[in-house]
């Protein structure tokens, strides 16, 4: 339906034009993982969520109209496009957000985005405090005055969201309802980040319809939002998005890891203690639930990767090291971004990385409680006042004869990866497959160490699913912590040649691009 709201005196007069149509979406937003929108920093911590005036957190307009301009530039514009592809990409997204920031007069945005509020009827957003460290990654130490702590979101939380589409007279309709649609599908497909640290995992929405339909100028005037999704727009929002405009062709690149890991023994990721009579130590929880948090494990395979990326390009290129730390570094900067040090230092721009890495729930563990002591190197007594209490999460054991399952899972996303970057990535992932690097504290007490027992990656290239790379342990039973044994994996047929590739790639950019 096509609502006439303006009047025909606005058309060709050099005003925006008449409006002509008007279109509504309520969506709630369910967090997938934790989510932090900065409010700046408080009294107690070093970062806040933003909240209103009555201590409601909300996600900004701004902020999500911001994510979907992102998201939506990320979907249409290849790497490697030309200056033609992103002009064209540009006036679409113009088309939709209006004009960028900059001296470039434009019109006004034809999508507008409402602070989202919590959704009614939905448990009150919760809030935790989060303790982070910077690690060195040639001590795997804590960093000095490098711990900070901030405030997140706890996942689930579920917010309502309303987009409105208004297109005028002179605007390309058909092309922004289109566009429209797809934003939804994304945010129905759970695609869409939002907010700060997205490349640990925070932000991620699943959006549910809750309305969707053409809004008469009765309902505007009323401030109306919808109660039911027009048919016509469930269609429209289900469509493949290889089947529209041209113009809105995905063709974007990404990979996608998922790696099930089974723990060989304790595992402590740190949290601050909540209450007064917890032990000193225990482990990160979300909701009440012990996690792995991304920034863990992107932290982690960023140390992985530095060091297997050094270790080769020493090897590939002998005669000069400086060459090999320069390849190695670059290299490890095109994945996960520039270290903090360069860019307070101006000697590298601020970017998000091409990485992202989930937070995960731990399955089928429980807490401990354990007491340790501090031993005197020389006299090997107890020094005092060094009694602390730790709680680590240990993996309950197995059924005998059954299938284990795994404790970890592990989720990677990889956009507009090259084969070099999926190289290094799974060498990283291979280190931790085979424990011979541990995730979280306690490494040298034995702490952290896994063995992988599935792996599945997928290949998207043009926006479309290209490939499916499957992998698992075939350590016999009973011999999964024989380091021979645990090395061995049973790989797809047609996984064995691309695995080669990536890591051929490796070599030769490692090498220095030579063959």
């Amino acid at each position: 339906m096509v609502t006439e709201v303006a009047t025909e005196t606005a058309r060709g007069t050099g005003r925006p034009g008449a409006v002509v149509a008007r279109a509504v979406a309520v969506v709630d937003l369910a967090l997938l993982g934790p989510a932090h929108f900065g409010g700046g920093e408080g009294d107690a911590t070093d970062a806040t969520v933003l909240v209103d005036g009555n201590g409601e957190p909300f996600i900004p307009g701004s902020t999500l109209a911001g994510a979907l301009r992102s998201h939506l530039r990320w979907l249409l514009l290849p790497s490697g496009a030309s200056k033609e592809q992103r002009s064209e990409v540009e006036r679409t997204l113009e088309a939709l957000f209006g004009a960028a920031v900059g001296p470039t007069e434009g019109d006004q945005s034809a999508l507008i985005v409402d602070d989202a509020y919590p959704a009614p009827g939905s448990a009150r957003p919760s809030i935790e405090q989060r303790d982070s460290v910077a690690i060195d990654p040639k001590t795997r130490t804590a960093r000095e005055q490098a711990k900070f702590d901030y405030e997140a979101l706890v996942r689930g939380a579920t917010f309502r969201a309303r987009l409105e589409l208004e297109v005028r007279d002179r605007w390309d309709g058909p092309l922004l309802r289109d566009a429209f649609a797809l934003l939804l599908r994304e945010l129905q497909d759970g695609r869409v980040r939002c907010g700060a640290k997205v490349g640990s995992g925070f932000g991620r929405l699943q959006g549910t319809l809750v309305g969707l339909r053409d809004q008469s100028l009765l309902d505007w005037l009323r401030a109306e939002d919808p109660t039911t999704v027009d048919q016509s727009w469930a269609a429209l929002v289900a469509l493949d998005p290889l089947a529209r405009d041209a113009r809105l062709r995905p063709r974007y690149r990404q990979a996608s890891l998922a790696v099930g890991f089974r723990l060989r023994g304790p595992l402590l990721i740190r949290a601050a203690p909540g209450e007064a009579d917890a032990p000193d130590v225990v482990q990160l929880r979300s909701g009440g639930q012990a996690v792995a948090s991304g920034t863990s494990l992107r932290g982690i395979l960023r140390a992985t990767a530095s060091r297997v990326a050094a270790t080769l390009a020493h090897h590939l290129q002998p005669a000069s090291r400086e060459a090999a730390d320069q390849a190695a570094s670059k290299l490890v900067q095109e994945v996960f971004g520039p270290e903090h040090e360069l860019v307070s230092n101006n000697r590298a721009k601020p970017w998000a990385g091409r990485i992202s890495v989930a937070e995960t729930l731990l399955d089928e563990t429980d807490g401990y409680e354990q007491t340790r002591n501090r031993i005197d190197r020389v006299t090997q007594g107890v020094l005092d006042g060094y009694l602390f209490t730790e709680r680590p999460e240990y993996p309950r054991p197995a059924t005998a004869g059954a299938t284990p399952k795994p404790n970890l899972r592990l989720a990677v996303e990889l956009r507009d990866w090259q084969d070099e970057h999926l190289g290094l990535l799974l060498q990283a992932v291979k280190d931790l497959w085979l424990g011979d690097v541990a995730v979280g504290g306690g490494a040298n007490v034995g702490r952290g160490a896994l063995r992988g027992l599935e792996a599945t990656l997928e290949l998207a290239d043009d926006g479309a699913p290209s490939q499916t790379l499957s992998w698992r342990s075939a350590a016999p039973p009973g011999q999964e912590h024989d380091p021979e044994q645990r090395a061995r994996i049973a790989i797809e047929n047609d996984a064995v040649e691309a695995l080669g590739r990536f890591q051929q790639a490796l070599v030769r950019r490692l090498r220095g691009g030579q063959p």
